[in-house]
């Protein structure tokens, strides 16, 4: 199977090709500096060009905070350049899977989010992938819109790496104890995705590590499992000086996954931990 891969460079990204390499899948990395989402035209002929069979759709702008001043940016990226790999795709008739994100809602549930549960986003960024959303919708019928939230893994900065280069420096750590998710290793989405893949149940779905915690709770993880001798501060998303207001609770459920897949995703903390035990032997080496 040929295989575009967008953002092949990125968090995501540079792991579902190493993972689909070693599958013996072909695999096609695009990234910012070859190839412009952003130009439709040029983007549908070189899909038209490389006929693959599916394109795993990971680029996007993801500085949620960013996504706010630079609005046209963020919108040129996250929903023009979606639509233009969708249009390629049905020109070929090859299978999308997009790539979306917990911010598609307002996080006034209490409880994880179902599929379909109605987005509503309250920040740039949000919106721009549910836009995006839409557009894959109108235009595709083979298409996956995998929903994930806040990644973890070594290459680019994250959450969990930058708590943990702060523990690893004895500094103290702010992390607001109003934002909750369920935080996501990358490296458990690759089975997932190669699942899709062989599949035509087509549709929106939730893949995330099972259950949730605030991003207070999370740094209180990073430096348990680090044996970090820091101390680790509640703050208010409020106090924590993002420019861009977040969803509160986001947490999304895996059922329809689980159900169509028959697979379930292990807990967000036994992936963190794994993490950081990683982390740690790199460290000693």
């Amino acid at each position: 199977m040929r295989i575009i891969v967008t953002g092949a460079t990125g968090l995501l990204g540079s792991e579902v090709v190493k993972y689909l390499k070693s599958k013996n899948y072909e695999v096609i990395e695009w990234h910012s500096k070859n190839q412009d989402l952003t130009d439709i035209n040029e983007t549908i002929d070189n899909i038209k060009k490389i006929k693959p069979q599916a394109i795993i759709h990971l680029a996007a702008f993801t500085n949620v905070d960013k996504c706010e001043e630079e609005k046209g940016k963020a919108f040129l990226i996250n929903t023009q350049g979606s639509w233009a790999v969708a249009l390629g795709a049905k020109e070929v008739k090859a299978t999308l899977i997009h790539f979306s994100t917990d911010y598609v809602f307002d996080g006034t549930k209490e409880t994880p989010y179902y599929e379909i549960d109605k987005p509503n986003p309250i920040n740039y960024y949000g919106l721009t992938k549910f836009l995006a959303e839409k557009k894959i919708i109108e235009t595709l019928k083979k298409y996956f819109i995998v929903r994930t939230a806040l990644l973890f893994g070594k290459k680019r900065e994250n959450f969990v790496l930058k708590v943990f280069e702060k523990g690893k420096k004895k500094e103290k750590i702010f992390a607001p104890t109003d934002l909750t998710t369920s935080p996501t290793y990358v490296k458990d989405l690759l089975i997932p995705i190669e699942k899709l893949l062989k599949s035509e149940e087509y549709g929106i779905y939730h893949i995330v590590n099972t259950g949730y915690l605030s991003r207070y709770e999370l740094a209180k993880k990073i430096v348990e499992f680090s044996n970090f001798d820091c101390e680790v501060i509640p703050i208010s998303q409020e106090e924590s000086g993002f420019k861009a207001i977040r969803p509160k609770f986001s947490a999304l459920a895996n059922t329809k996954y689980e159900l169509n897949f028959n697979d379930k995703l292990r807990s967000c903390e036994e992936a963190l931990r794994e993490f950081i035990n990683e982390l740690l032997n790199e460290e000693k080496i």
